[in-house]
């Protein structure tokens, strides 16, 4: 939904000229969104510690000063505002489209630039309902083959 969300945000139009694009692509409630957050803001942060620990234990073996815990605390701070954020736009459903992708030259080129970053995040959204269906259907299949195999154990 967050690619729906910066198109929409930066077209607003589009969500009444495309109705297809504003209704959910998937059946996940907000409840296993907001868990499933928290359980990534854990593994990024135990990510950012491991990270950490190791290039110390790597700067003590070439006898090298190790890196402060502020460098640590810096990194947490910013991965729990990145999550913090995320939170923010899940809730008021308006997400700014990235820096990246957006690369306005100038004022005169703004239309042409639009379409181009319209036409990336509809390409985008695309390929991620695909990636979906898919998912869905290997689902699916995965529960069929365990019916099968089930029926024919003795």
């Amino acid at each position: 939904m967050k690619l729906r969300y910066q198109l929409f945000t930066l077209e607003p139009k589009l969500k009444k000229k495309r109705p297809d694009l504003a209704a959910d692509e998937s059946d996940m409630d907000e409840d296993f969104m907001e868990r499933h957050e928290e359980d990534l803001l854990e593994k990024a942060q135990e990510a950012a510690r491991k990270k950490w620990e190791k290039d110390n234990v790597k700067l003590k073996e070439d006898k090298e000063d190790k890196k402060p815990k502020a460098i640590l605390d810096e990194r947490l701070k910013e991965i729990k505002a990145e999550f913090k954020e995320l939170a923010k736009e899940r809730k008021t459903k308006k997400v700014e489209p990235r820096k990246n992708s957006e690369q306005f030259v100038c004022k005169d080129e703004w239309s042409l630039m639009r379409k181009v970053t319209e036409e990336r995040f509809l390409d985008s959204i695309g390929k991620m309902d695909d990636r979906i269906s898919t998912a869905i259907v290997q689902m699916g299949d995965r529960d069929k083959t365990k019916d099968v195999a089930l029926g024919t154990s003795k």
